[in-house]
């Protein structure tokens, strides 16, 4: 129960910044006509020990190069464990060499060691890097660390959390994912993350929706016991039922939406200090826009009366 009321505070209290983290690191490289451009770990540079994460990939390589990625961590025992992808450049009609991006997955196992990243063409290696994992600021977080991934800015949240409180035995982080380039597209690299937050207010929240691979990624995610987090008002019903929707995670068909003035019950469900309220610029009380579901599954923590 404290989990449900902590999450349904989260998303209350939202509206949400971006701050652009990444995972850099000490390289060496083959000098290639494919070559690394970019490399990043994790949701915005965060993401946990022992767990299964993303890993981005930018190369640039010519136009129809069949290209196999390895991507080697440490686990646990400090053991090189490796994952692979294989990656077809695809036509570019600006010029012959382009910038392709490839997603990964990679599990991390310990603070220290090495990330080695390698790139074949058929049998030849055309490019090498390697990322110190104790060479800057964004080493993996503590197993025990809960993560959030946010789809947009969230200074609210993070004041939300503050206001919660940290403890020693349980850290949160939120990581702000600005575009969706930076969200993988498999179930398995969620694996660390224990709540999505989604607002309706970003512009992120309509990319998802009509992005097949993304959502359905998340979808998964969530049926195999992942948590997320919606912040949709009344206002924003396209979200709510057809293809580019979210209606697939909702417990139930949207039916309409309602006016209501007083959220006291969740209030008192999710433990808030501050009450909420809607107010117009000369601090006039308004009513929030509220949609309503038929449940089909699953049951009502509160309900709210309307008129």
């Amino acid at each position: 129960m404290s989990r449900i009321r902590w999450i349904l505070f989260t998303a209350i209290v939202v509206s949400e910044v971006f701050v652009a983290v990444e995972y850099r690191g000490e390289r060496t490289a083959d000098a290639s006509a494919i070559q690394v451009r970019s490399f990043h770990v994790g949701f915005s540079g965060y993401y946990k020990l022992g767990y299964w994460s993303p890993a981005f990939v930018e190369i640039d390589a010519p136009e129809g190069a069949v290209l196999t990625l390895l991507l080697t961590v440490p686990d646990g025992d400090g053991v090189p464990t490796t994952t692979r992808a294989t990656h077809t450049v695809p036509p570019s009609s600006k010029q012959a060499q382009t910038l392709s991006k490839v997603e990964l997955l990679c599990k991390v196992g310990r603070p220290d060691g090495v990330i080695k990243l390698e790139v074949y063409q058929g049998k030849e290696r055309v490019a090498r890097e390697q990322y110190r994992l104790g060479a800057n600021d964004y080493q993996p977080l503590a197993s025990a660390t809960q993560l959030i991934v946010s789809l947009g800015a969230t200074a609210n949240l993070k004041a939300a959390i503050k206001q919660v409180g940290q403890s020693k035995e349980l850290r949160r982080v939120v990581a702000e994912i600005e575009n969706m380039d930076r969200l993988p597209t498999q179930a398995l690299s969620f694996d660390g993350v224990d709540q999505i937050f989604c607002s309706s207010s970003r512009s992120l929240a309509d990319k998802l929706a009509f992005s097949l691979p993304h959502r359905t990624a998340v979808e998964n995610w969530v049926r195999q016991g992942g948590s997320i987090v919606f912040s949709v008002g009344g206002v924003d019903t396209r979200l709510f039922r057809g293809t580019n929707s979210f209606e697939n995670f909702f417990p139930g068909k949207f039916g309409k939406k309602v006016s209501v003035r007083q959220l006291r019950p969740l209030e008192i469900l999710s433990e808030g200090s501050d009450p909420l309220i809607k107010e117009d610029d000369r601090g006039r009380d308004l009513s929030f826009e509220v949609p309503v579901f038929k449940l089909d599954r699953g049951r009502p923590e509160s309900s709210i009366r309307h008129a």
